[in-house]
């Protein structure tokens, strides 16, 4: 089957907090969703949208590379199959990140569809059927403590905190209370986002051994010493903006061998090269006992249906994936805005004509 013709549209949606949810802030989330449009009718839709201060490219730099490559696609096969797809990945791999997830993400979102297999099902035969999500906590010590509470009773077991952005001792005082709201049973994560210098560091992750933390995302300023600060106090660590400097740097980076003190590394397809070169570093760390963790990039429903497929489908141990960003936007590409207000969301659901709200869509070819 071919592709008939494709179309491309731009939303801006508000989005309640900065990215790194350094406190409530309303400002706009932009983005590209592409629709890929077969015979018979038939479509699948892509999401294209840098994350400003994360992504390399620009959202003007990713539509101008769409454009050019999106009429490319008219009367090209449907890849039938997910190595089919990734043959042409190999035979394009000059596309940025961004770009390469909402392009792959379409092709695979329509040929699933033709085949009435969900898309974790065509992406991988033994996909899981759900997907558990990892509750993300903003906002100040009070409301973080209150929204913990409130996630713990919609079912949630796992949670991740922000630190980084106030004092060390202010931030292991919303460790503990935090903790003691989830209780001992719950998974509880931190992200510093390279907040720390090592010594500052270093503080931080002897005092918080008590509270029993699965592992905290990028503590240091510097990535050559995350070995240093695991090996001196035991922390776990997890890889976040390392592995998207390393899905994009050009040369001979460190592989994912380099990093196996670790203990997860967050996957963001937006950041780290697109659907299919996301699932290769899910292998390669996995390889090497670093659980691959899928992350959204602040994307919209469209863009978040194929991260829970893409969670579904990688190896590993099926965690908790950080899927838990679209009660932060404040609308939607979709006639009806849906929360995330579930610890689990389906990976088995057949795409199909998502109920998009075109009226929300300013259409660019």
């Amino acid at each position: 089957m071919r592709v008939e013709s494709v179309e491309l549209y731009r939303y801006a949606i508000p989005l309640l907090v900065r990215p790194s949810l350094q406190g409530a802030q309303a400002r706009l989330r932009n983005g590209l969703l592409l629709r890929i449009v077969s015979e018979r009718d038939l479509s699948g839709w892509g999401e294209i949208a840098p994350l400003p201060g994360f992504s390399k490219e620009t959202l003007s730099e990713a539509q101008a590379l769409v454009l050019s490559e999106a009429l490319n696609l008219v009367g090209r096969e449907v890849p039938e199959t997910y190595d089919d797809l990734s043959r042409e990945v190999d035979a394009r791999r000059n596309r940025i990140s961004s770009v390469a997830f909402g392009i792959e993400l379409g092709l695979a979102s329509l040929s699933a569809g033709i085949r009435g297999l969900s898309l974790a099902e065509w992406m991988a035969p033994s996909a899981r059927t759900s997907v558990p999500v990892s509750a993300l906590l903003s906002g100040s010590e009070e409301e973080v403590v209150k929204m913990a509470r409130a996630r713990l009773n919609c079912g949630f077991k796992t949670f991740k905190l922000k630190v980084g952005r106030s004092t060390i001792d202010k931030d292991l005082e919303t460790v503990r209370r935090v903790r003691d709201a989830i209780g001992s049973q719950s998974v509880l994560r931190l992200d510093a986002n390279r907040a720390w210098e090592y010594d500052d560091a270093r503080r931080f992750a002897e005092a918080i051994l008590p509270f029993d933390t699965a592992f905290i995302e990028e503590p240091l300023r510097d990535w050559a010493q995350l070995k240093k600060l695991h090996d001196e106090t035991s922390i776990p660590v997890a890889l976040d903006e390392t592995v998207s400097e390393l899905a994009v740097s050009g040369g001979s980076p460190p592989t994912a061998e380099d990093f196996s003190f670790a203990t997860a590394a967050i996957l963001k397809p937006t950041l780290t090269g697109g659907l299919v070169e996301t699932r290769r570093w899910a292998d390669r760390f996995n390889a090497v006992g670093v659980e691959p963790v899928l992350s959204s990039s602040f994307e919209s429903e469209i863009g978040l249906s194929g991260l829970v497929a893409l969670a579904a489908a990688v190896s590993g141990s099926g965690w908790a994936a950080g899927l838990d960003t679209l009660r932060y936007l404040g609308g939607s590409v979709l006639d009806e805005h849906r929360g995330a207000e579930s610890a689990t969301l389906p990976a088995d659901e057949i795409p199909g004509r998502p109920a998009v709200n075109m009226n929300a869509l300013t259409r660019i070819l």
